[in-house]
């Protein structure tokens, strides 16, 4: 049979035997213990006392454990979720119902600014840092907050000098290299430059047929005549040096060859010829990567963890395709109303995935002073709590979540609840057996009770130190 530990336990000098034991610690303290002993000490170390060649006889066995010393604290356990500071959905900003080609980052990972996300018919989304979502495609003469933080962007990224809130040729220069970074073609010009270029070939190839038809009408013939008609009025004035009229014939001749040579209409061909190229070239300038408003993520902080994957290779894009969480990691924990009366802030909590993977530390912040609709729709009181080096993946999980309501600063010495009695006065004591081979040598030393678990109490006494042993229980059989 055996003894209760709720019976009064006294030493007996006449009968060398004690009186039943009486319950201690459990009425003393008077506080409901809510979870686990945390100590630095091993697992109770539990020995009977009586000899094995009596342990069939009616003698009570003494069983007794050792004093253990270590760190006791008290916690509670609750249910909580991981989230962060700032979360961005992203969707698709383009033709609705397209096809998810490629997906490039997994859940919890780690997205940097530049970093491509997936891919969507073959192009890619990019994550830059900006708050302004992108609401319009971006090309050359463009000019807005929108503009500065894609310049930003590429500024931080190396790949552009100077920053400012106007698309310039440099920027378009730069979103192709980051493409080619990426592996993929830079963005096409827009429509309108694309249709420039287009003119303007159109132009050129205009004015080369009209030169051609121009430089056609200069025949041998017509330049014979002409350099003929030179040769002669040469001669007339070698004949008659000073005869004007054979100088002007002269004059008149040569320019005759020169038309002959060049006709106007030539030059005015080649004239038109050279405008056409400034100006196929001037379009050309102009016609240069774009950026397209849904190959483009704006975030408001990088890096980001990706908090929600919610599409795969080969669907649709209707719909948010994943979520990014950025900044501080904290958690939400639901607390009953006695739950409530424990917690308070900077106490220490430690988060855990229901899978005991993911893991993280952090202190409690702030606590409701009502109750409200807390994540998993119960009415609670919410603990916020502020998550250090935590796991990226617990965000958006639903996690397990322990506080530390009291601890002990430093060791102190600790028994089992069982060891710790009291007598009709009040008094609390222990039961300390010096010679553990002779349960009659077992003595009564007073203590002062500490923090109080699940399964120990704190002890203070001067006549009990560790590895003392003292007495739990006594089994008759």
């Amino acid at each position: 049979m055996t003894r209760r530990s709720d019976e009064l336990g006294e030493l007996s000098p006449e009968s060398g035997r004690r009186p039943p034991r009486r319950r201690g610690v459990g009425l003393i303290i008077g506080i409901v213990v809510l979870c686990l002993v945390s100590a630095s000490g091993g697992a109770l170390a539990m020995r009977l006392l009586q000899p094995a060649s009596l342990q069939q006889s009616t003698t009570p066995i003494t069983v007794t454990v050792l004093v253990e010393k270590g760190v006791l604290s008290q916690t509670l356990v609750t249910r909580g979720q991981v989230s962060y500071a700032s979360t961005t959905a992203i969707a698709y900003r383009g033709n609705a119902g397209s096809t998810v080609t490629d997906v490039a980052v997994s859940q919890g990972q780690q997205v940097q600014e530049g970093d491509r996300l997936l891919d969507v018919s073959g192009r890619p989304i990019i994550a830059l840092t900006g708050v302004v979502p992108a609401y319009r495609d971006l090309s050359p003469g463009d000019q807005g907050k929108d503009v500065q933080q894609l310049n930003d962007a590429l500024v931080r990224l190396g790949l552009l000098a100077d920053s400012g809130d106007l698309f310039t040729t440099g920027t378009a220069t730069a979103v192709g290299y980051l493409y080619q970074l990426l592996g993929y073609d830079a963005p096409p010009p827009t429509a309108a430059a694309q249709e420039a270029v287009a003119a303007q070939q159109s132009s050129v190839r205009q004015a080369q047929d009209a030169l051609d038809q121009a430089n056609a009408q200069v025949t041998p013939a017509s330049l014979l005549a002409a350099q003929l008609a030179v040769e002669q009025a040469q001669e007339a004035v070698q004949a008659d040096p000073n005869s004007t009229t054979a100088q002007f014939s002269l004059l008149l001749a040569k320019q005759q060859l020169a038309e002959a040579e060049n006709p106007p209409s030539v030059a005015a061909a080649q004239n038109t010829l050279s405008a056409a190229k400034s100006a196929l070239a001037a379009a050309r300038q102009e016609a240069v990567p774009s950026v397209a408003m849904s190959e483009i993520a704006f975030v408001p902080l990088l890096p980001a963890a990706v908090t929600s994957l919610t599409t795969r290779i080969g669907a649709t894009t209707d719909g948010p395709l994943l979520q990014l969480g950025s900044g501080q990691l904290g958690a939400q924990a639901r607390l009953s109303t006695a739950q409530r009366t424990l917690v308070a802030t900077d106490q220490t909590v430690a988060v855990q995935s229901d899978d005991g993977v993911g893991q993280a530390q952090g202190r409690i912040t702030s606590i409701g002073t009502q109750m409200e609709t807390a994540f998993d729709g119960t009415q609670a009181f919410i603990a916020g709590i502020s998550l250090e080096n935590g796991d990226a993946s617990l965000a958006g999980q639903p996690v397990k979540v322990t506080i530390t309501v009291q601890q002990t600063a430093e060791e102190v010495l600790y028994v089992p609840q069982a060891a710790v009695l009291s007598d009709s006065d009040g008094q609390t004591y222990v039961e300390r057996c010096p010679d553990a081979s002779n349960p009659n040598s077992c003595e009564r030393v007073s203590v002062t009770v500490g923090i109080v678990t699940s399964g120990s109490v704190e002890i203070r006494s001067e006549g009990v130190n560790v590895g003392d042993r003292v007495v739990v229980d006594q089994i008759r059989r």
